[in-house]
């Protein structure tokens, strides 16, 4: 690879198009010229409000009644972070203690999740800000699950819009908030599988935490925590999951 990027020397077989990837799960390199063959179908999560033991049921397609699921975030309180978990690729368990999880049903045939997913989440907040994680995983038939992405999206709320400019949000008004900038993964759902979405509030305190005053979050401390925050989420927010079928 680097005597034929730095030395001119012959292409690897290995780069045998312009997007090379590798899918997890089958050990198997493919080749692509452009970004828009890794896919061919999204998986969509609505973020419906049916709860089923502790965890949502999403929609795929727009719930027909308008609705919400409504939370309320303590950010004195330290011990429900879960966000501040080492969360492993591979566990026998989630931890969303501070946070919301939506589980698909099983899939009854295999496919390939490629790509980056996006969507818009409509909120309400009673402060002017706040930052929040997405994050996918795969459980698996074992129950075991397998963590998508190396990292969890962090967003804050007040640059989703324009990262170079913030814009705070209005306390009660519904906002909408882009979910565009996930990292690329690529890897076989098996049948069987579910793929579980998890929403946190940052809670982190090796993070800089925003406490949705509006003031430089720099500036911000433990005293602006008075109040927590409450969030309201609407059912016609979703999540779309690039798929290869």
């Amino acid at each position: 690879m680097f005597d034929y990027v730095l030395n001119d020397s012959a292409k690897p077989a290995l780069l045998k198009d312009r997007i090379n990837y590798e899918v997890m799960g089958t050990n198997e390199w493919k080749h692509v010229h452009t970004l828009n063959k890794i896919n061919n179908d999204t998986i969509i999560f609505y973020l419906n409000n049916n709860q089923i033991d502790h965890h949502y049921k999403p929609e795929s397609h727009l719930p027909p009644t308008p609705g919400f699921i409504e939370q309320e975030i303590d950010f004195k309180e330290r011990s429900d972070n879960s966000y501040g978990h080492p969360w492993k690729v591979i566990d026998s368990s989630l931890d969303i203690s501070n946070g919301l999880s939506f589980f698909s049903m099983p899939f009854d045939k295999p496919f390939e999740l490629n790509g980056s997913f996006f969507g818009k989440l409509n909120v309400s907040i009673n402060k002017k800000d706040f930052d929040l994680s997405v994050t996918i995983f795969e459980l698996k038939a074992d129950e075991t699950y397998f963590r998508l992405l190396g990292r969890s999206n962090l967003i804050r709320a007040s640059y989703s819009k324009n990262r170079s400019q913030r814009r705070l949000l209005e306390p009660g008004k519904v906002e909408s908030i882009p979910v565009n900038n996930s990292f690329f993964t690529s890897k076989r759902i098996n049948a069987g599988s579910r793929l579980v979405l998890v929403l946190c509030v940052n809670k982190n305190p090796n993070w800089q935490i925003n406490y949705g005053t509006g003031k430089e979050v720099s500036t911000e401390t433990i005293d602006d925590a008075k109040i927590p925050l409450k969030i309201k989420w609407y059912n016609n927010s979703f999540i779309e999951i690039p798929v290869l079928k």
